[in-house]
C-alpha cells in the first residue's frame, strides 16, 4: 500500500470516528442528505398506485359477481382473482416492500464499502425507515375518508386496509425511533432526545405507540372512546411534529396529508345536519319497546335525515333507491359545537327502514343509560350525517341472484330488515313491470326473547290477526306472501308455563304494548341522541351459549313460523338453496360474530355468495 492510500485511509477512519458523526449525520452540506429521499417517493408512488387500483377494482366489482360461474373463461377467472384481492396478501406485499427498500440498500452499502463507514449506513437505514413510514401518512389518512371521494368505494370496506396499513408504518416508525435510541444509549448521549429537532419526533413516537398499544383488539372493545380520541389527536398532531422533526423536508407527505385531513372535516360538516327541536306535540321523535325485550325502536322523522343527506341518488331504471340503499347507516354524535363531536367517535347506526317511509328507524339495545334519560329531556339534540351505503349499487339493480337469504341476528335485525323489505317491494312491483325479481326470497330472524319481534310488528311485517281476541301475530296485507323463519334462541322474562301458552301470551304482549304505541305523542317518550352512546354489537355469549330448549315449532300463520331453540344454521341454508344453482344464490347475515362465522363456513363450502356485516368496533 502506498503511503498517500494509508494516509487517506487514516484521514478517513479519523473522520468516521470523530464528534461531527455525533451530530445529526445528514445535516446542512452532508452529501448524506437527499440519499433516503428517493425511497419516500418511491413509497408514494405506490400509494398512489394503491389508490387507482382500488377505484379500478370497485368499478369492475359492479359489472363482476364474487361466485365464479361455471361459463366464465380464462380471462374471467383472472379478473376475478384481481378484483377481489385478499387483504392478506395486500398486507404482505407492502410489508415485503418496505423491508426490501430498508435491507437491500443497507446490503448493498455494507458490502460494498470500507468497514469504517458502515455505522453511517446504518444510520441511513434507520433515517429511511422514518422517511418511509411517514411517506404512507397520506394513504393511511385517504383511506379513513368518509364518504371516500371514489366512485363506487364504501368507506367501510376500506377500514380493515386502513388499519392494517396504519400497522405497517407504525412498525416502521418503531425501527426509526428504536434505532436511534439504542445509538443515543450506546454513545452515552440519551439527552439528544430532548434537542429542538429532536424531541418533535420523540413526542410522535410516544403518540404512535399509545395509538398501536389501544388498537388492539381486546384493549380497543374496551377503551374505544379512549382508542378514537387519542387517534384524532395523533391524526392531527402528527403533521406539525413530523414537519419539525424531519430533515430533509418532507413536504410532499405532510401538507398533502394535511390536504386530506381538512377535506375530511370539511366533508363532516357539510355532510351533516345539525336538529335542536323542542319536544312538543308538534313533532314526534319517539322510541318504543316491549316489557322483556332486549331492543329499543328509536324513530326520527325522514325529512330530517334526508336534510342531511345532501348528495342525493338518481333514479335508476332497474332500482328503487332514491335518497339512500337499505342497510345503510347514519352517524349520530353531539352538536359540532360541543367539543366531544369532534374528539369523539360519531356512532354508526344502521338505518332499519326504507327511505319511501315515514321515518328513520334505529333498533339499539336496552342500557340502563336509556331508562335514566326517558322522558328527561326537554329538547332532541344531535347531528345527524348523510346515510353512508353498506352495499354498492349493484347489489340492489343487478338480476342475477334467483335466490336471497336474509339472516339477522339481535339487533342486526337493523340490517336485514330494510333490505328483506327492498327485495320483497321490488318483487311485487316486478309484476306490473320490467324491474329484476328475485324467486326465492327467504328472512330468517334469530333473537333471543319473544318479545324482540316487535320490531317485525313496527316495521309493518306483524299485524294482529282482525279478531279482536286472538293473540296470534301474522303476516301484513302487503308482506302477506312473504317467508320468514323465527328462532328465539333464550327464554322470556314471564314466569314458566307450557310452551305453547308461553309463546302465545307473549305473541300478545308484544301486539298490546305495541298498540300503546299509536295513541299518540303524548304517550310517547324521548331520547336526547347524545346519549344513544352504546354498540349495537350483541353479546357473544348470545351465540355461544344460548340453550336450546326445544325443537318445538309454533305455526302463526300458513307461512311465518316461530320456532324456540338455537338453529343449526348449515341445516336451515340448506334447506332454503338446495334445489337452486349455487352461482344465483346470496346470503346476507348481520349480527353476533358466531352467526356471522356459521353463515360464512356455509357459503364458503357451498360457493355462495356471502354479505355480512358486523357490528363489532
Amino acid at each position: 500500500m502506498s503511503v498517500d492510500v494509508a494516509f487517506k485511509e487514516l484521514v478517513n477512519l479519523q473522520m468516521a470516528m470523530s464528534s461531527d458523526l455525533d451530530k445529526r449525520w445528514d445535516g446542512a452540506g452532508s452529501p448524506w442528505l437527499n440519499i433516503n429521499k428517493k425511497y419516500g417517493y418511491m413509497v408514494f408512488a405506490l400509494s398512489c398506485v394503491n389508490i387507482v387500483t382500488i377505484w379500478v377494482n370497485s368499478s369492475l366489482k359492479v359489472r363482476l359477481p364474487p361466485t365464479p360461474s361455471r361459463n366464465d373463461g380464462k380471462v374471467t377467472k383472472l379478473l376475478r382473482k384481481w378484483v377481489y384481492f385478499p387483504l392478506s396478501l395486500q398486507i404482505l406485499i407492502w410489508a415485503v416492500f418496505m423491508i426490501l427498500l430498508l435491507f437491500i440498500p443497507w446490503y448493498q452499502g455494507v458490502s460494498t464499502t470500507p468497514s469504517y463507514i458502515h455505522f453511517k449506513i446504518g444510520l441511513g437505514m434507520l433515517k429511511r425507515s422514518g422517511r418511509i413510514g411517514l411517506a404512507l401518512y397520506p394513504l393511511i389518512i385517504f383511506l379513513s375518508l368518509k364518504p371516500n371521494p371514489l366512485p363506487n368505494v364504501l368507506y367501510m370496506h376500506l377500514i380493515p386496509f386502513h388499519k392494517w396499513i396504519s400497522w405497517v408504518a407504525i412498525s416502521s416508525i418503531f425501527i426509526h425511533c428504536i434505532g436511534f435510541y439504542g445509538f443515543w444509549i450506546h454513545k452515552n448521549e440519551l439527552h439528544r432526545s430532548f434537542e429542538k429537532m429532536m424531541f418533535p419526533g420523540v413526542v410522535n413516537f410516544v403518540l404512535l405507540i399509545l395509538v398501536f398499544i389501544f388498537s388492539i383488539k381486546g384493549i380497543r372493545e374496551r377503551c374505544y372512546r379512549v382508542f378514537y380520541c387519542l387517534h384524532i389527536i395523533t391524526a392531527w398532531s402528527s403533521l406539525p411534529l413530523m414537519y419539525l422533526h424531519s430533515m430533509p423536508e418532507a413536504n410532499l407527505y405532510i401538507f398533502g396529508s394535511l390536504y386530506l385531513l381538512v377535506y375530511h372535516t370539511a366533508a363532516k360538516i357539510y355532510l351533516s345536519f345539525n336538529i335542536r327541536d323542542e319536544i312538543d306535540d308538534t313533532n314526534s321523535y319517539y322510541c318504543t319497546t316491549v316489557p322483556g325485550s332486549n331492543l329499543i325502536l328509536v324513530k326520527i322523522p325522514i325529512e330530517k335525515v334526508i336534510k342531511a343527506s345532501t348528495k342525493f341518488r338518481r333514479e335508476q331504471d332497474n332500482s328503487m333507491l332514491t335518497y339512500f340503499s337499505p342497510g345503510s347507516h347514519i352517524r349520530i354524535s353531539s352538536s359540532f359545537l360541543n367539543p366531544k363531536a369532534w374528539f369523539f367517535a360519531t356512532h354508526p347506526y344502521t338505518i332499519a327502514s326504507l327511505d319511501t317511509e315515514e321515518y328513520v328507524d334505529l333498533i339499539i339495545k336496552k342500557s340502563n343509560k336509556f331508562a335514566r334519560h326517558l322522558g328527561s329531556q326537554k329538547y332532541f339534540c344531535y347531528t345527524s350525517s348523510q346515510p353512508f351505503s353498506a352495499l354498492d349499487e349493484f347489489f340492489f339493480t343487478r338480476n342475477s341472484n334467483d335466490n336471497i337469504t336474509i339472516v339477522s341476528g339481535g339487533s342486526g335485525l337493523a340490517f336485514g330488515l330494510p333490505i328483506f323489505k327492498y327485495f320483497y317491494l321490488r318483487n311485487k312491483k316486478a309484476e306490473f313491470d320490467e324491474h329484476p325479481r328475485t324467486h326465492q326470497l327467504r328472512f330468517c330472524v334469530v333473537v333471543r326473547k319473544i318479545e324482540d319481534i316487535f320490531v317485525l310488528k313496527e316495521s309493518g311485517i306483524l299485524e294482529h290477526q282482525e279478531d279482536p281476541d286472538s293473540s296470534v301475530l301474522e303476516l301484513t296485507s302487503e308482506f302477506r306472501e312473504a317467508k320468514i323463519d323465527i328462532f328465539v334462541t333464550g327464554t322470556s322474562d314471564v314466569e314458566p308455563m307450557s310452551k305453547f301458552s308461553r309463546f302465545k301470551d307473549m305473541f300478545k304482549s308484544v301486539g298490546n304494548a305495541v298498540m300503546n304505541f299509536h295513541k299518540g305523542v303524548s304517550e310517547t317518550q324521548y331520547y336526547q341522541m347524545e346519549d344513544l352512546e352504546q354498540s349495537m354489537l350483541e353479546s357473544s355469549s348470545t351465540g355461544s351459549s344460548s340453550k336450546a330448549i326445544g325443537s318445538v315449532d309454533v305455526e302463526v300463520d300458513a307461512i311465518i313460523q316461530a320456532k324456540e331453540g338455537r338453529p343449526h344454521l348449515a341445516t336451515v341454508l340448506d334447506s332454503y338453496h338446495h334445489h337452486l344453482e349455487e352461482r344465483s344464490s346470496v346470503v346476507v347475515a348481520c349480527g353476533p360474530t358466531s352467526l356471522l362465522e356459521d353463515c360464512k363456513e356455509w357459503t364458503n363450502k357451498n360457493n355462495v355468495e356471502f354479505v355480512a356485516e358486523s357490528f363489532s368496533l
